[in-house]
């Protein structure tokens, strides 16, 4: 440190004259550093009749945020800072100038250490729709990836985002947790891994908050209520695209996962299919599913009209063709949950499957009102249109 300034910029909170009256020196803090410990020192002086030894030097400490965590200002030296550190990051040293000219300095360093949390990862949902997850039954896994040695793992749960308690505590080899039957609502998880410590066992700061929104569904024929609308259709090279809309005609609400099932398609000579289905169907060896869930968004109000999907069928032969299409949809079931038992497991994710939704939906015990109605469509090349009736 070259130089000195009495406190001029520590009392005003502007420093501008690093390299002159003060130095910092930078240092690396990761997710596993509980605490620095540091001593700065220099050759000095006593003065026992003014009570200081000169040259006279500072200690400060500067979290990632730039803010003064820690400081000593003695008389004399040396100086002294333990603090704790509560984030990651690159944090600073400071050796400030009070009275001194040139003045040589060190400083020691430790960093105490614990283990680190795992690491969250976000739930498998039965529907996702921006960052909102949401499960349709209760029934959910959640899973982190380990940091290191751990002896064992404490659950914390919340159901308001920020208050949490820890409601399990599982093996250091597991690397999930199943809840079964959790009651609707939010709820938040965040995992503390306990690891040997040097006495007795250490506990970590918390990981990531992953959430999960429990809205229990029912899957419902809701083909006499949500109508396929047809905007376009274009016959193109052995092919025939039609651009198709669902409109809820209802009063219901109806709710994710919303979509059209071609069950069958009828042409001469069956050379007529399904070309573009959501799970490769062809609406001859297999049901053909288009998910609309993703463009109807949380709720499918009355007189709402979702996005258009494509559904594509190759037509080699531009031939006059038939299908017959329902519309299964979501309508709250009972809330139930009670918390219910759980299940923990060690090699993988498990629960439900990611996405939005297509194929057959969990919760309430299967599809409600088995389908009975189905509607039949007509696609004709010559007059270019497509009709629509219900199949008798």
């Amino acid at each position: 440190v070259l130089a000195s300034d009495a406190g001029a910029q520590r009392d005003n909170e502007l420093y501008v004259a690093e390299g002159a009256t003060y130095v910092d020196v930078p240092f690396e803090v990761d997710a596993a550093t509980l605490k620095v410990n540091a001593t700065l020192s220099w050759d000095f002086t006593d003065v026992p009749e003014a009570g200081v030894g000169l040259p006279d030097l500072d200690f400060l400490l500067f979290d990632p945020n730039g803010n003064e965590i820690g400081s000593s200002g003695n008389g004399s030296g040396p100086e002294h800072i333990a603090v704790d550190t509560t984030v990651p990051g690159t944090y600073i040293y400071r050796a400030y100038g009070w009275a001194n000219g040139p003045t040589d300095f060190t400083i020691e360093s430790t960093k105490l250490k614990g283990g680190a949390p795992p690491v969250v990862q976000a739930f498998a949902a039965d529907f996702v729709n921006g960052n909102e997850r949401l499960d349709f039954d209760g029934n959910y896994t959640l899973a982190w990836q380990p940091q290191g040695t751990v002896e064992a793992y404490e659950i914390e749960e919340s159901t308001d985002g920020t208050n949490f308690s820890v409601v399990r505590t599982v093996g250091g080899t597991a690397t999930s947790a199943e809840f079964v039957n959790a009651p609707d609502g939010s709820r938040s998880y965040r995992v503390r891994s306990v690891t040997p410590g040097r006495i007795g066992k250490f506990v970590t700061t918390p990981s990531n908050v992953e959430t999960i929104m429990v809205a229990r569904r029912a899957a419902v024929d809701a083909t006499g209520s949500i109508a396929p609308v047809n905007k376009s259709i274009v016959f193109g090279a052995g092919t025939t695209d039609l651009t198709t809309v669902l409109q809820n005609n209802s009063s219901t609400l109806f709710y994710p996962s919303v979509r059209l099932e071609i069950v069958s398609v009828e042409s001469s000579g069956n050379t007529v299919r399904v070309a573009n289905a959501d799970n490769g169907g062809n609406g001859l060896t297999g049901v053909a599913v288009f998910d609309y869930s993703s463009l109807v968004g949380n709720v499918f109000r009355p007189d709402q009209e979702s996005g258009a999907r494509s559904l594509k069928f190759s037509n080699p032969n531009t031939s006059l063709f038939t299908f017959t299409a329902r519309v299964i949809a979501n309508v709250p079931a009972s809330s139930g949950g009670t918390g219910g038992t759980s299940t923990t497991s060690t090699g993988s994710e498990g629960g439900s499957s990611s996405g939005s939704g297509t194929g057959s939906t969990s919760g309430g015990g299967g599809l409600l009102g088995k389908t009975s109605k189905l509607l039949k469509f007509t696609v004709n090349p010559l007059t270019k249109t497509v009709s629509v009736a219900p199949l008798k």
